[in-house]
């Protein structure tokens, strides 16, 4: 078995600078997040907020006809709590 050692605080950091970095190298002030609520997205999405700040993230909840009623629950929790401009934008129509 791998005994796999990993230092989250730091992993997080690093990953957290890459954001900021990248956001200065291609000259942008923010970000938008499409996310789904569920961990990954969401994960992305408090790192991306620590990283650039609440001003400057604005998350897009984009819900299909097949979409977990609670996950939109969840989407406007996450944006409640972090504080980030929040909007919703059914893709059921594109699909």
């Amino acid at each position: 078995m791998n005994n796999l050692q990993i230092d989250a605080p730091l992993k997080t950091k690093q990953i957290e600078q890459f954001i900021q970095e990248t956001c200065s190298r291609l000259r942008r002030d923010g970000a938008i997040i499409a996310f789904s609520a569920e961990l990954d997205s969401s994960v992305t999405v408090v790192l991306t907020v620590r990283s650039l700040g609440k001003d400057h993230v604005k998350l897009v909840y984009m819900p299909d006809r097949d979409s977990n009623p609670i996950h939109k629950k969840h989407a406007i929790m996450l944006a409640k709590e972090l504080g980030c401009t929040f909007s919703i934008q059914n893709i059921s129509p594109v699909l």
